[in-house]
């Protein structure tokens, strides 16, 4: 949106001088950096409070935009209210995400660039969360290589990020270091979703060895599994006997997003016809595949596409009093009319290296 320009003296400067600050970056923001930063958005996506969709904004866009420019220039902008809804999160519980105005939006879209170029510069490189140029299969895969590769025994598995530990003795320090930095913030960590997990090669190897033995005590050197960015991690083997990291889709995921798609079948079952529901379907168990088809998870994927073909095959049939298919009918049109099956998206190359594949 703004020139790269502007945007690596931003970087040059955040970097070399640490204490800077940087005042007044609202002059940056012009006129073409705010209608980028508009056709970036979701054209779909809710309203806010002010109830101004994506269509009637446009319908007046150079003055909409000359207007907000004018209120940001003379610092008289006002971000609105945001509106509160609230959506399952597959526990019981509720998340209350915020739905910001159009307008608001464009100007975190632009802000959000020069904010990047000055606080990148203080990222470690192990950080991947909500970064430019970095993804959630880019942290699987250095996860993968780091369990794969290196002397872990330990995982601290702290919901929102993961430390990968070789000693029990370090894990428990870091742990309680962890309590007291988070502490003097005023926050504190969730005993439900952190905890120690023994894990990796040597762990296995370890774990492996005391079963041999018949050591009654072996037990405290099982390995565990943990969760992490939608994923259960577990230790396995491959078909040679040498040590892999098995990884399927979250149990908890899985089941909100069969929940997801059934909820949608049973409220659009009547109101579409079957050919827009085939295809939005389709375009689900793509979304679907395209984040969870990773190494390992093949097994999940088919799981997930038999669950939506029962599910298509019953809400289908419920459109009226009279069944529509019989499962013969409803397998010959399947066929004609084929949904996207399962396909492995992700593969990572340290599984790869690891076992000598080519590339």
């Amino acid at each position: 949106m703004l020139t790269k320009f502007k945007l690596n003296l931003i970087s040059m400067r955040a970097k070399k001088y640490r204490l800077f600050r940087f005042n007044n970056v609202m002059h940056l923001v012009n006129e073409w950096s705010l209608k980028r930063s508009f056709y970036d958005l979701k054209k779909t996506a809710a309203a806010g409070i002010d109830k101004v969709t994506f269509e009637e904004y446009e319908k007046n866009l150079d003055e909409n935009v000359d207007d907000l420019l004018s209120r940001m220039k003379t610092m008289s902008y006002r971000p609105q209210a945001v509106r509160r809804t609230y959506i399952p999160k597959g526990n019981g519980k509720w998340r209350p995400p915020g739905i910001p105005t159009i307008e608001d939006k464009m100007v975190q879209r632009s802000m959000t660039e020069i904010l990047e170029a000055v606080y990148e510069q203080d990222f470690l490189d192990f950080s991947y969360g909500f970064r430019p140029g970095r993804s959630c299969h880019q942290a699987l895969s250095v996860l993968d290589h780091t369990l794969m590769w290196q002397p872990v025994n330990y995982v601290i598995d702290a919901d929102d990020f993961i430390i990968c530990v070789r000693y029990r003795r370090d894990a428990e320090w870091i742990m309680r270091e962890l309590k007291t930095r988070l502490h003097r913030c005023h926050l504190e960590l969730s005993e439900e979703k952190t905890r120690l997990v023994r894990f990796g090669r040597y762990a296995s190897k370890k774990w492996e060895e005391e079963k041999a033995k018949g050591n009654r005590k072996g037990i405290n050197y099982k390995t565990g599994a943990f969760n992490f960015l939608g994923f259960t991690h577990y230790c396995t083997k491959s078909r040679s006997g040498k040590f892999k990291v098995g990884r399927k889709t979250e149990r908890k995921r899985f089941t909100m997003s069969v929940k997801r798609i059934k909820v949608w079948l049973k409220s659009q079952r009547n109101k579409r016809k079957l050919r827009e529901i085939w295809h939005r379907v389709g375009q689900m168990l793509m979304g679907h595949y395209r984040y969870y088809g990773v190494t390992e998870n093949i097994r999940q994927l088919e799981n997930f596409y038999d669950k939506v073909q029962r599910l298509l095959y019953k809400w289908l049939n419920r459109r009226s009093q009279k069944k529509s298919f019989t499962w013969e009918k409803f397998s010959k049109y399947l066929k004609s009319h084929p949904l996207p099956r399962p396909k492995i998206y992700h593969s990572l190359p340290q599984y790869a290296r690891y076992y000598g594949v080519k590339q």
